[in-house]
């Protein structure tokens, strides 16, 4: 008897589900392959960093891919900029640049403000041999060994571009972390915070900035962003991580920011300016004594009243600021304190004029502000009682209302009135991938130049939230 070999043949279903295992391995492999090609950074380092001052105030770099930042707010933020460069740098020099800027950039861009304040570009490019013809003659350009275009009015920021080009130590890339160097976002944005501080014109508003900025021993900030515009910034001090208190926010909103005590955030605030500028914080205190004095209350007796959470919303009207503040202060609670302060302020802002008789017997005029002549009126916008104070000639008011266990106060009916009537969305002030809440939102087109609107079509609003770690993380929405 011949022996009986047995051979293991598959079945018609098991066969089947062999390819169907096969098939959907393939699947999970392309399904992972996508989202790695779609949510890994774009790849390559800042080399670019190398180049740029050691003392840059500020430093922008672009990890420029089209194909990986195809269909992604990168790609539109990216092609504005490319334009901008294009039109008010390249093809408006001496330059006259006629071909396309794209067609001889190699990845990177960098802009950067030294710290004289002068603003410098540098572009890697491609192709660049091209180029040497027309950079005869060019003072405000310069072709550097490597490829790399730099494009600046002052020789003094140039000669300091070279020297870190040279130089290892003079360069930018010297002040940063390995993990900031390692770094292969999109987008990475270094600067010192007091960059920002002299954005603003003003002294007293630089000086009240560089008083609410987080403190940080760091001497700069780094902010890495993907090409979905999601970012996090290191290197920060303390971002207060209180979320929005409010289910809304109108559109006119320019900023809004929250606070897990309004009475210790003051405090802070004058702790802070009492350490790093005595003669300011005196000047504060002066004025906060002449408001108690003025406005006839003290300090003792309002406490109750910002004891609580609170956020700060300021919205645009005919190009004015308004103002709304939040306080979960509690229903029913601490209304007779604010209904005295709000008549008290409109005595002050408006005083009667009261003619008495000298001993000459001639007449004279005082001005009085008497709290009693002004009453709290009340209007009804959408079932919703809001009292109101205000004075017809000057136009001027200041509203407040009840809403649950929040009191919402502010300078004007109209701003008030359009917060109560914006959609309720969670998604308002908390757009962001892992976010649970925003800490601070920001729509910067109400206030930048004109010649920023355009970037507005990557997105209405910057939306900050940080951790109890510090952390801040957020994006452009």
């Amino acid at each position: 008897m011949e022996p009986i070999t047995l051979t293991n043949q598959p079945t018609p279903t098991a066969s089947r589900r062999g390819w169907k295992i096969t098939l959907i391995s393939v699947a999970i492999l392309a399904l992972l392959a996508a989202a790695a090609y779609i949510f890994w950074p774009l790849g390559g380092q800042d080399t670019l960093v190398a180049l740029a001052p050691r003392d840059s105030q500020l430093y922008l770099h672009l990890n420029y891919q089209p194909r990986r930042l195809a269909n992604t707010p990168g790609e539109k933020l990216a092609n504005l900029l490319l334009a901008n460069i294009d039109d008010s740098l390249l093809k408006s020099s001496p330059l006259k640049f006629s071909g396309n800027l794209k067609d001889y950039l190699d990845r990177e861009i960098a802009l950067g403000l030294d710290q004289t304040g002068n603003q410098f570009l540098i572009l890697k490019l491609k192709n660049y041999r091209e180029l040497l013809p027309l950079l005869e003659g060019q003072h405000n350009l310069s072709l550097l060994s490597g490829g790399y275009l730099v494009v600046t009015t002052e020789p003094k920021t140039l000669e300091n571009i070279n020297n870190a080009k040279a130089n290892p130590a003079a360069s930018l890339r010297n002040q940063l972390t390995s993990t900031e160097a390692a770094d292969q976002n999109f987008i990475q944005f270094l600067f010192q915070p007091s960059a920002i501080v002299n954005l603003f014109n003003e002294p007293a508003q630089k000086k009240l900035l560089a008083n609410f900025l987080p403190q940080t021993n760091a001497n700069h900030w780094f902010l890495s962003a993907d090409q979905r515009l999601n970012f996090s910034l290191s290197n920060n001090g303390a971002l207060d991580a209180t979320p929005l208190l409010a289910d809304r926010l109108p559109p006119e909103t320019l900023f809004s920011i929250a606070s897990n005590n309004l009475l210790n955030f003051f405090q802070n605030y004058f702790a802070a300016a009492e350490k790093s500028d005595p003669i300011f914080y005196r000047q504060m205190l002066a004025r906060w004594q002449d408001y108690q004095t003025s406005y006839r209350f003290e300090s003792k007796e309002i406490e109750p009243l910002l004891d609580h959470p609170a956020q700060l919303i300021v919205t645009t009207e005919e190009n004015t600021p308004k103002y709304l503040l939040l306080l979960q202060a509690g229903e029913g609670e601490n209304l007779a304190i604010l209904e005295m302060i709000l008549k008290n302020i409109a005595a002050r802002q408006f005083p009667a004029k009261v003619e008495f008789r000298l001993p000459d017997n001639t007449l004279g005029t005082e001005l009085i502000g008497d709290p009693a002549n002004f009453r709290l009126e009340e209007v009804v916008f959408q079932d919703q009682a809001i009292k109101i104070v205000k004075n017809h000639q000057p136009v001027w008011e200041l509203v407040y209302t009840a809403l649950g266990d929040q009191l919402i106060i502010g300078n004007s009916l109209t701003a008030l009135e359009r917060f109560l009537a914006a959609d309720i969305d969670p998604a308002t002030v908390a757009l962001c991938p892992n976010q649970s809440a925003a800490n601070l939102v920001v729509n910067p087109w109400l206030w930048l130049p004109q010649n920023l609107q355009p970037y507005q079509a990557v997105g209405d609003k910057l939306i900050f939230s940080s951790s109890q770690d510090n952390k801040i993380t957020g994006c452009w929405r």
